[in-house]
């Protein structure tokens, strides 16, 4: 699912680099503010649009609250301390506590 987004992030810079290269040439006897800014502004898009292509459609999910394997966002990974207090980890995926076999309990 990644590889459409980083095509189209790669497809974005092809097509600043179509559109920034020759009106850096143009401008670059015209104006020093002028070619100054349109550098800026291809510096800018170069970092910002694959970054933003590949994670966008992560956030955009994630308030949605879809997930690969079906669960909700409240479903948060947490590790039990004791019986009232819980500590939650974040980028970790554990088990729903439901889902935690008996042996597992034990340990």
């Amino acid at each position: 699912s990644e590889t459409k987004w980083i095509f189209y992030g790669i497809f974005s810079n092809l097509q600043t680099w179509l559109i920034g290269v020759p009106l850096v040439i143009l401008l670059d006897t015209v104006s020093a503010d002028a070619s100054y800014l349109i550098r800026a502004f291809i510096i800018f898009i170069f970092s910002v649009s694959l970054v933003t292509m590949v994670i966008s459609p992560k956030v955009y999910s994630w308030f949605q609250g879809k997930t690969k394997k079906g669960n909700n966002r409240s479903a948060r990974p947490t590790i039990n301390t004791s019986t009232r207090n819980a500590v939650h980890l974040s980028g970790i995926h554990s088990p729903v506590p439901s889902q935690v076999s008996a042996e597992e309990k034990e340990r």
